[in-house]
């Protein structure tokens, strides 16, 4: 194309066609594509060349858009900014050491031999294309686009003159939709036809005589100039829209009318309409329903609108009328408006709690339901103790459960804002429990495992700090029904170790009003312990006796539980030693012990 001309612009690369201009968002020299060498850039290193104030001075000349190209072509990063409306280049080369020499034809590199922040903005803008993996395949398609642009001559577009230019045609655009259009919308192509009416006749753009010049309204202009745009060339005949460019079409063509193959007409409205949401509740299964809803104008009692919505941008349609959208949702909703959302129960409560209240700032949201009508109580939690350790340290972590969902206790989780339904109740649910959580803590604190938090507990220190508390402490934590693993050196050591095993003898009288009783005890070889060896240990505080070069545990909490519980009663001598003689009204209340 003979009258090309192409100017780099920060983010954009304008050409003049006859006059008119038309924008890229292109910021890379045509005909050449981003390099596929890994970049050596990093914000660190800009940092590190040139300190944290030029790296600031730099990014806002990034900001204000003063950077027009970028590039690195090893070992020069260079490329050129604007500056008093002039554009000037600048370089930096990247050294083998890692250092760099600057090549700016600025004053503060000249006068003053620093990196300046010209070149670090090269540098920074090329970071931030890097970083974002869509801007640098946007890069390179837009690369392609205007090397592809400037192979093609001026005589392949479709000719036009201003109105009034002598042997020009007056004529009109007419851009027809396939009648399954609708159906298209969700493959994301959209079928059009593209006629350039005049004498009254159309006819497709690319079966236009060679040497026919049109005369076309500002309107049909820029038309035109986007049918080129999206053909990456000569406007054709028949085209695929994506979603974003027919989007714009129907913007330009606002006040017009679009036409069907069958001789429809569809009128293309400019007056925004205002788009709310309808959420509601399934009364079987407490989820909650999201519908978009937007009332069009001619549309049927009971019908509802057809959407084309992409990126910010969107239009209803219905009853062959367009309308653009006032309000859209962001991206992550625009799954609403093609099918209802469905939030899970369980999801019901953190959606109503952080996602709608985002949401309303999009659309207002029209329900008979609210916060406040559901009910939300503390869960019971149970809890895991996870020890690792070896005979000589134990270190371990608490964690709380709460129907499959577990965190450390006491500590913040993106889990935690979970709401458990009640099965029983639509309206009820429980939560997380910090109190309960709390005295979890205070439990294992009292076991010598103290901290704010169940991941920062202090350690069990010693081989016999680490015995009593393998016997003292966790059969005593099982018996609450927590579960307790062990993970290390520490494992084995506890499955080979045997506890001490009460052995309880009862001798009734003959008449029934008494019964002696004597203990002692066993360990898992049937090997017999006597009573004042557990006795003497739990007085020097120990959980542990050595017997024949072993370590036999105490459960030393379930001990002096049994020990209690026959000191509750009144008792006189036995008949034998070791035994001790309690009356049979106590034989209820020991046999439930």
């Amino acid at each position: 194309m003979q009258s090309l001309q192409i100017e780099l612009l920060s983010d954009a690369c304008f050409y003049s066609f006859n006059q008119h201009l038309v924008v890229y968002t292109v910021s890379l020299i045509p005909g050449k594509l981003l390099s596929s060498t890994t970049l050596p850039l990093s914000l660190k290193r800009l940092e590190n060349w040139a300190g944290l104030q030029v790296v600031r001075d730099a990014n806002v000349l990034t900001q204000q858009g003063l950077v027009l190209t970028a590039a690195y072509e090893p070992p020069y990063v260079k490329g050129s900014l604007l500056h008093n409306n002039r554009e000037f280049y600048t370089k930096m080369r990247i050294l083998k050491d890692g250092n760099v020499e600057n090549e700016c034809p600025c004053y503060a590199n000249r006068e003053r031999g620093i990196i300046c922040a010209h070149v670090i903005a090269i540098g920074l803008t090329l970071v931030k294309r890097e970083a974002d993996p869509e801007r640098k395949a946007k890069h390179e398609e837009e690369a392609r686009r205007a090397a592809r642009l400037a192979t093609i001559t001026e005589d392949a577009y479709l000719k036009r003159a201003p109105m009034g230019t002598s042997g020009a045609l007056p004529a009109k655009l007419r851009i027809e939709l396939d009648t399954a259009w609708l159906d298209t919308v969700a493959t994301g192509s959209i079928p059009i036809r593209c006629y350039a009416v005049y004498r009254e006749q159309p006819c497709l753009l690319d079966a236009l005589p060679h040497d026919t010049t049109l005369c076309l309204s500002k309107r049909d202009e820029s038309l035109l100039f986007v049918l080129e745009d999206i053909a990456e060339g000569p406007a054709k005949g028949h085209m695929s829209l994506g979603l974003r460019d027919f989007a714009n079409l129907l913007r330009l063509m606002a006040g017009e009318f679009l036409h069907d193959e069958d001789g429809g007409e569809i009128l293309v409205h400019d007056t925004p309409l205002t788009t709310l949401l309808k959420m509601e509740m399934n009364r079987d299964n407490g989820h909650i329903l999201l519908s978009a809803h937007t009332e069009l104008p001619f549309l049927h009692p009971g019908d509802e609108p057809f959407y084309v919505v992409t990126g910010k941008s969107g239009w209803a349609y219905g009853a062959d009328h367009f309308w653009p959208l006032k309000n859209v949702l962001p991206e992550p909703y625009h799954e609403i408006y093609t099918n209802p959302i469905v939030v899970q129960r369980k999801d019901v409560l953190r959606f109503m709690q952080g996602e709608m209240p985002l949401l309303s700032k999009h659309a207002r949201i029209e329900s008979d339901i609210s916060l406040d009508l559901f009910s939300v109580e503390p869960a019971t939690p149970t809890f895991r103790l996870e020890i690792h350790g070896s005979p000589a340290s134990l270190s371990a972590t608490l964690y709380a459960r709460y129907n499959g969902i577990e965190m450390v206790v006491n500590k913040p989780d993106p889990k935690e804002h979970f709401a458990i339904p009640d099965p029983d109740d639509l309206m009820r649910y429980t939560a997380r429990n910090k109190p309960a959580e709390q005295a979890a803590l205070n439990i294992v604190g009292e076991l010598g495992l103290r901290g704010p938090i169940g991941d920062a507990l202090t350690s069990i220190v010693g081989s016999r700090n680490v015995l009593n508390f393998l016997g003292g402490r966790i059969p005593a934590l099982r018996r609450r029904g927590w579960q307790v693993e062990l993970h290390g050196r520490i494992e084995p050591q506890f499955e080979s170790m045997s506890f001490a095993t009460p052995i309880v003898k009862v001798n009734d009288d003959n008449d029934g009003r008494w019964f002696d009783v004597g203990f002692d005890f066993e360990d898992s070889n049937g090997a017999s312990i006597s009573n004042s060896d557990i006795q003497l240990a739990l007085r020097k505080g120990d959980a542990f006796i050595e017997r024949d070069g072993r370590k036999v545990l105490i459960d030393s909490d379930a001990v002096e539980s049994m020990l209690g519980v026959f000191a509750d009663c009144d008792s006189s001598d036995g008949s034998a030693p070791g035994h001790f003689r309690l009356s049979n009204i106590y034989a209820p209340f020991v046999k439930s012990s």
